[in-house]
């Protein structure tokens, strides 16, 4: 009578597995590799050479800072056009009544150019009002002046300047700025209060 035929053990089994992937593996790999599987932890430094990228398929920002070179220097360009001589259009200092800081002060020998007298009115408490200038200003910067004033008091106000798009309230019609003169203090309300002030305007 004949035996019964014995089956292969598991680590039989294991074994045989083991060797077949051994001798044909690496065929085996390069066929079922799934795709993007490989990331930069599989790939061996210094594998990748010149041969295995794709020409055009790098960009600057791939370099480290100085890897690329620096071609040479281009020709100069044309001369760009003047700049502004760094002075205002028109300026004054005006002082807390309205009128212009007098002329021929060794502390400001020209207190004002394009502006005249007859250019600027105190409307009421803190308001002033500008017109008659030769041209329509673009844009305005006012400063407070603390001539003549005792500290700390003299240094409590805010200055602001409107340029007159719509018509501006508390000045007449044909005013092209407003400079209101705000003092405020700890104890007592914000107030429209009289105060000198330097102005600077740019024409359009």
């Amino acid at each position: 009578m004949l035996g019964r035929r014995s089956r292969p053990s598991f680590p039989t089994v294991i074994s045989l597995l083991a060797l077949f992937v051994a001798l044909g593996g690496t065929g085996y790999a390069a066929i079922t590799l799934p795709r993007n599987s490989v990331g930069a932890a599989q790939v061996k430094k210094g594998a990748v050479r010149s041969a295995e990228v794709k020409n055009r398929a790098l960009r600057a920002v791939d370099f480290r800072r100085g890897a690329l070179p620096v071609g040479a220097q281009g020709p100069p360009g044309s001369p760009g056009a003047p700049g502004a001589d760094g002075t205002a259009d028109a300026y004054a200092r005006v002082m807390a009544n309205g009128t212009l800081f007098p002329k021929g002060n060794p502390a400001h020998p020209e207190p004002a150019r394009g502006v005249e007298q007859s250019d600027v009115m105190r409307a009421s408490d803190g308001m002033y009002c500008i017109q008659g200038l030769p041209f329509q200003p673009a844009s305005v910067m006012v400063a407070s002046d603390s001539y003549g004033q005792e500290l700390p008091l003299g240094n409590n106000y805010v200055l602001s300047a409107t340029i007159n798009v719509s018509g501006l309230g508390s000045c007449p019609a044909g005013t092209q700025v407003r400079v209101t003169s705000t003092r405020w203090s700890e104890t007592a309300a914000p107030a429209n209060t009289d105060h000198a002030f330097f102005i600077w305007f740019e024409a359009g």
